[in-house]
């Protein structure tokens, strides 16, 4: 039954992919990253002068991308293909968590519902859709569940010393992934220690040198995942956002959005429409009735196994690092924990009632989960061809304007790899010296200024340097001005 879920609710997803969407933001990085590797350069921005490096993302994304991309081909070719690979991806996860469910205690009817409610979240189809990492770091996560399940400290001390290999071996591969992994490698480690096996000297070398290796390969390269504060007050609003954070996250909020998807039934229900207060109030209770008391309550019981162990410290080491992240980004940045957190959610359930009440909610949900799924998909996927026809007239008009040789610059909210195609050459990751910075130092392209800038209509108004000269629906065209 669950196998049978995972492989019939994987081929529903690849009914849906979208032929083509303008890549942004976070997935700039990825595509360029795996357009470069692809072609030999490395892991640099492929369409920025110069082909500066990649240094806010680790590179184990951008290479898995890079297997589906292909050469010479242009980039609604290559947008298909890299869909196909993040569509593979989601199928590790959906075949991943099933076999979680497989070796847990929970029932078939039990874990096909949350298996279904997940794969049919907008939370999951969106990171797909949109190439994000978080759907492939999730696919190993689950490998993680399935090794931590093998764990037996009564094994002997070659077998036990060959599980921490495998262990150390899978973390390095997910540090190449995400950074986020620094949470389950303190989480295996500090129960490790807790335990006394990795007081043994041969069993931490073989658990802390690969992802050792990866973190020096990533200092060799200069390509260190680094987030700098955005704003000289950050420091002083650490406190207040993280305290935020830690409420939402607590309360368990992003399980609702994950499951239940009520933030984006919002708009469907009239009543809530004229003010966030009672929605606010009925996401709240959602959250702390249906997922955080279960939680808090099968976690107090006591764990029954070594694995329940070992997954009470990855939790509690992820939970810490999400605490320290002092920015809410709903279920993305937990949901590769879920696999952990399921046997405990029901365990948590007190009662054969209380297990039937919880199935229903679920079971109830999936239909306007998959709605949800599909209408969002498909409302982008058209207004993708808009934007995109757009892209490509402002491109156009750059060349007739400016001629091949103009510099141009783009937003960070700019789908770069279309409109490197669209302009035929590539552009500057930065307006100027201090102006419009996108994950590159203006010093790698020489502090060249671009001639024009290509900003989403929603961004905040040009600097003083920039005037809006054109607009293209979506688009902002900036030109410099002559003084």
């Amino acid at each position: 039954m669950l196998f049978g879920s995972a492989v019939a609710l994987w081929f529903a997803l690849f009914l849906v992919l979208p032929a083509e969407l303008p890549f942004q933001s976070d997935v700039n990085s990825y595509v360029g990253g795996a357009a470069a590797l692809s072609a030999g350069h490395g892991y640099r921005f492929e369409p920025y002068i110069n082909l500066p490096p990649v240094r806010t993302y680790p590179p184990g994304y951008a290479s898995w991308l890079a297997l589906f991309w292909k050469n010479g081909q242009p980039i609604s070719v290559n947008s298909y293909r890299l869909e196909i690979g993040n569509w593979l991806a989601a199928g590790g996860v959906l075949a991943g968590l099933a076999g979680c469910l497989f070796i847990s205690e929970l029932s078939s009817w039990f874990g096909c519902t949350l298996l279904i409610s997940f794969g049919t979240s907008v939370v999951f189809t969106q990171l797909m859709f949109w190439l994000m990492s978080d759907v492939l770091f999730t696919a190993g996560t689950c490998g993680l569940v399935l090794l931590v399940a093998t764990y037996d400290s009564r094994e002997s001390g070659r077998r036990l010393s060959v599980w921490w290999l495998c262990a150390g071996l899978l973390i390095g591969v997910l540090c190449v992934l995400k950074a986020a992994t620094l949470g389950l490698a303190a989480g295996l480690g500090a129960y490790g220690l807790w335990k006394g096996d990795l007081r043994r000297l041969w069993r931490l070398v073989y658990f802390v040198v690969p992802p050792a290796l990866t973190t020096l390969w990533f200092f060799h390269t200069g390509a260190v995942p680094s987030y700098a504060p955005s704003s000289s007050h950050f420091w002083s609003l650490y406190a207040l956002r993280s305290t935020v954070v830690d409420i939402l996250y607590g309360t368990q909020r992003w399980l609702v959005t994950m499951f239940l998807n009520v933030p984006d039934r919002l708009p469907q229900a009239h009543f809530l429409q004229h003010g966030a207060g009672p929605a606010e109030v009925l996401i709240f209770i959602l959250g702390l009735a249906v997922f955080a008391v279960p939680i808090f309550l099968g976690v107090r019981k006591n764990p029954r196994e070594d694995k329940d162990r070992i997954a009470l410290f990855i939790l509690g080491a992820y939970a810490l690092e999400l605490m320290l992240w002092s920015q809410y980004d709903g279920a993305r940045l937990p949901m590769p924990i879920i696999p952990f957190l399921l046997t405990f959610l029901w365990r948590g359930l007190p009662s054969k009632a209380a297990r039937i009440a919880f199935l229903t909610v679920l079971a109830v949900n999936i239909p306007g989960n998959a709605w949800l799924s599909y209408k969002s998909l498909r409302s982008e996927e058209k207004e993708s061809v808009q934007s995109l026809a757009e892209l490509r007239n402002a491109a156009y008009w750059i060349n007739a304007t400016g001629g091949a040789t103009a510099l141009v610059a783009a937003g960070r909210d700019v789908p770069i790899s279309h409109l490197y195609e669209y302009l035929g050459r590539r552009m500057l990751a930065n307006a100027g010296p201090s102006e419009l910075g996108i994950d590159v130092d203006p010093a790698a392209q020489n502090n060249m200024r671009a001639g024009y800038i290509v900003t989403s209509a929603s961004s905040p108004a040009p600097s003083r340097h920039y005037h809006i000269d054109r607009r293209f629906g979506h688009w902002n065209v900036l030109a410099r001005n002559e003084s």
